[in-house]
C-alpha cells in the first residue's frame, strides 16, 4: 500500500532517467538479497544441530545474522 503513494512521488520528483536508475538498483538489491540468503535456514539447522558445542552454534548463528542484516 505504501508503494502505490510513494512511486509516483518518487516517479515525478526523480524523473525518467533517476527514476529508472534508482528501479534498477532496487530490483538489484532484492534479487542479490534473495541469492545470499537462500536457503540458510535450512543449512543452518542441517549442519549445525549436530554441533554439541554451543560455542560453535552461537558463532555461526552470529554470522549467519550479520551476513542477512547486511544484505
Amino acid at each position: 500500500l505504501r508503494a502505490l503513494i510513494v512511486l509516483p512521488i518518487l516517479a515525478k520528483t526523480l524523473g525518467e532517467f533517476y527514476y529508472g536508475i534508482w528501479t534498477q538498483l532496487i530490483i538489484t538489491i532484492t534479487l542479490l538479497a534473495s541469492v545470499l540468503t537462500l536457503r540458510f535456514d535450512v543449512t543452518f539447522v542441517r549442519f549445525f544441530s549436530s554441533r554439541e558445542k554451543e560455542a560453535d552454534i552461537q558463532e555461526a548463528f552470529t554470522s549467519l545474522l550479520i551476513i542477512i542484516l547486511t544484505t
